[in-house]
């Protein structure tokens, strides 16, 4: 097969002073390195955030537990959420695009770089500022992850303003890498790397940046707004009524780009299925353009108290969910075909496309005439389950190419232990809320209501089997360090990523083979075997 000299370089040789061995990172602009600074923030951020997530599930273990208080147990939370949220899967997401986009194109770099490297450090800071932000004069933020804005706009919670201040650098990090991304995209594809031929997760990551295009203004607006309220109290205060929020103005202040990063995940999750049953996914199309639909609801989809409560709103969320679960149902039909799961992402996979549909389950019974569960922990089941399946397939992920990132395999009973631990774990804490839920218990405090005790400990067994399921797969990097080495494409899968070195070098190829088809490496191994090579 010809080989083709792939996309015009974007790679500068690096000046003598940048090649030291802690400044090449501090200034790094080879996308490799700075999608794995993503990763490292994500991973700081985890840690962090699995400690809160173990305290506030001891809280809520008990009925009146006094382990943490009131007060004590809504600022935890509220850093858990912001956290987990935002500095985890936003990060999770954006470490694996920059760093695998460019090379499933066959580019020899990311378009942008120094603006790339730029929002990083901009991420970065936001994460600092906001884990700081409790230690700050006043109270600690009590305004959940969503940042409701009567919360949020409390003068004697003075530390809130360094939190919005953190998100508001986050929010400005994700527009320009979002930016630079659609450019990689649009300008550095490989010779025959049609739109049509994008890899599912590249696909799904351009479909990604481009909702933050929208999103990350709208979420930019919405922080800044609080900001300014906060600081000149009744002038910036339109969406706000006597006694609450306008309605439909929730989405603004808490979902975006944080909801919308289930797209890419659920990108990964088809890209693992695709590759593990040896030929080209019949419903690809199709699985495109549910991604599409998905992004675009999921990015206007209302607060789920307004779905359990409004007619309008239950409906958006009933229409949403639809290309959620046809792409998960889709993707578990075809994973099924696969065999010999042990060892491999694709129990990861299934688990997360298991949880979309289980929160499409979830939305359908908020919808469907109980709105007495609006303010309830059932309503916080539905963005758990998806907030876990997105979770899940970004681990799928994380294992699917992690010898392309690093050049070892991870420990294969450890992540299978994991993908059980997780996805079970996830599925409990579901069952819980929505028991729990429908027994009448408030969400978003450490409070147990009569009657709801054994689902309210369901839930919080839930939460730390999860943690303790992500505390298995942070063993399984630890040892990866002295793992198995990886060849250049241990999966045989059929992306351009896989046809160079792992780790890939500097410029990340060398020549390319000749792009026909979605499939590059499978023509390419055809035609070898055919030329009996």
């Amino acid at each position: 097969m010809a080989a083709s000299t792939g996309s015009r370089s974007t790679v500068q040789p690096a000046a003598p002073w940048l090649r030291g061995r802690v400044v090449r990172w501090l200034f790094a602009t080879d996308h490799k390195r700075v999608g794995i600074m993503w990763l490292v923030v994500a991973g700081i951020a985890a840690v962090i955030g699995a400690v809160l997530a173990a305290l506030t599930a001891i809280q809520t273990a008990t009925a009146d537990s006094s382990f943490l208080g009131e007060g004590t147990y809504a600022s935890v939370l509220t850093m858990e959420e912001t956290l987990l949220h935002y500095f985890v899967l936003v990060p999770l997401v954006i470490g694996l695009a920059v760093y695998l986009v460019p090379l499933m194109i066959g580019a020899r770099g990311i378009a942008l770089p120094n603006l790339v490297t730029f929002a990083f450090w901009l991420a970065a800071f936001g994460g600092v500022t906001v884990v700081l932000s409790p230690f700050g004069a006043g109270d600690a933020p009590r305004s959940w992850w969503t940042t409701f804005p009567q919360l949020a706009l409390d003068p004697a919670r003075g530390a809130e303003e360094p939190r919005l201040l953190g998100l508001l650098l986050l929010g400005i990090a994700v527009l320009l890498t979002a930016v630079a991304l659609l450019r990689t995209l649009r300008d550095l594809r490989a010779p025959g790397m049609t739109l049509d031929r994008l890899p599912l997760f590249a696909q799904g990551v351009g479909i990604y940046a481009a909702a933050c295009l929208v999103l990350a203004p709208v979420f930019l607006l919405s922080t800044s707004l609080l900001l300014l309220e906060r600081a000149n109290p009744g002038s910036f205060d339109w969406y706000l009524t006597d006694d609450g929020l306008r309605g439909g103005y929730g989405w603004v202040f808490g979902q975006g780009i944080a909801t919308v990063a289930l797209v890419p995940a659920l990108a990964a999750a088809a890209e693992i299925v695709a590759s593990f049953t040896r030929k080209s996914l019949g419903s690809r199309r199709l699985v495109t353009l549910a991604l599409v639909a998905s992004a675009v609801l999921l990015g206007i989809l209302p607060s789920a108290d307004e779905i359990a409560g409004e007619q309008w709103a239950a409906f958006l969320a009933l229409v949403a969910a639809v290309p959620l679960v046809l792409v998960a149902l889709v993707l578990l039909i075809a994973g099924a075909r696969v065999r010999g799961l042990a060892g491999t992402p694709v129990p990861f996979a299934l688990g997360a496309l298991t949880l979309v549909t289980v929160a499409g389950v979830a939305t359908a019974w908020l919808a469907l005439g109980h709105d007495d569960l609006a303010g309830t922990t059932a309503t916080t089941a539905r963005l758990g389950a998806l907030f876990c399946g997105a979770l899940l397939a970004i681990l799928g992920g994380l294992v699917f190419w992690w010898p392309k990132l690093f050049g070892r395999l991870l420990n294969r009973r450890l992540t299978d232990l994991s993908s059980v631990v997780v996805l079970g774990s996830s599925l409990v804490l579901v069952a819980g809320r929505m028991i729990a839920g429908e027994q009448g218990q408030v969400s978003h405090t450490g409070r147990t209501i009569d009657g709801a005790g054994t689902a309210n400990l369901a839930a919080a067994l839930g939460a730390l089997g999860l943690v303790a399921g992500f505390g298995l797969f942070a063993l399984a990097i630890v040892k990866s360090s002295n793992g198995r080495r990886a060849g250049n494409d241990p999966w045989q899968a059929d992306t351009l990523e896989w046809y160079t070195t792992s780790p890939p070098p500097p410029g990340n190829f060398g020549a390319l083979p000749t792009i026909t088809s979605e499939r590059p490496l499978a023509d390419l191994r055809q035609e070898l075997e055919t030329r009996g090579r």
